[in-house]
């Protein structure tokens, strides 16, 4: 009878560790799935984000094309305006 005791105990303690391992294996899982959620969430936030930023640049930021119209109009009449006043300089400058 001794022989069965120690024996059923040696099981005993060899299931009882296999099953601690399981549950530490579980917990780790459980958090690993926890992080992955998480990690989804944040994801999805950033898309919503990520689209709501791209419709904001689609509305309120002018495209290159558009702007080098504005660009060539604004460079145009500022060379106008500082070559009138280079010639009134220089026409001061010969008329004294």
């Amino acid at each position: 009878m001794s022989t069965e005791s120690e024996l059923q105990k040696e099981w005993r303690d060899i299931v009882i560790s296999k099953l601690n391992s399981i549950e530490a294996d579980q917990k780790t899982v459980q958090l690993q799935l926890a992080n992955s959620v998480a990690v989804a969430s944040d994801v999805r936030h950033l898309q919503v984000r990520l689209a709501a930023l791209e419709s904001h640049l689609k509305e309120d930021f002018v495209s290159k094309s558009r702007y080098e119209t504005v660009e060539r109009i604004v460079y145009g009449v500022t060379t106008i305006v500082i070559v009138g006043v280079a010639t009134a300089i220089i026409a001061l400058v010969l008329r004294k």
